[in-house]
């Protein structure tokens, strides 16, 4: 089945109002969106798992080629991506594009958690 991922947002950062102003005055506004956007896709993979104890649990890739990856957890985890030796923590979300010549061809967690996630990219 192909289909398209188009991300739609922006993230906002700036100080916490204090009366009717914030000081400093500056906020940050970053759009969210793929590059290229959309993005197409081949293949797609939509799960949400709790994971317990888990070491290197590798997340379900059959098939796919990843040029688009979301992981999203409910508590501290950590993730490598592509077999690297190095282990990422991340505790919320986490949104990786890839070009076509370096997909994303796995990721594995570890961690006890509820996860979820959404990959999309062509077939493998």
């Amino acid at each position: 089945m192909a289909g398209q991922v188009q991300l739609d947002g922006t993230l906002t950062v700036g100080p916490a109002a204090a009366s009717d102003s914030s000081f400093p005055g500056g906020v940050d506004v970053i759009p969210l969106d793929t590059t290229p956007s959309p993005k197409n896709y081949q293949r797609r993979e939509h799960k949400e798992t709790s994971i317990s104890a888990a070491v290197n649990l590798a997340l379900d890739f059959t098939g796919i080629f990843a040029r688009f990856v979301y992981l999203r957890s409910d508590a501290a985890i950590t993730f490598r991506v592509n077999g690297l030796a190095a282990d990422i923590p991340l505790h919320g979300v986490l949104l990786l594009e890839a070009p076509d010549a370096t997909p994303i061809t796995g990721i594995t967690v570890s961690g006890t958690a509820t996860i979820e996630y959404y990959i999309t990219g062509n077939s493998s």
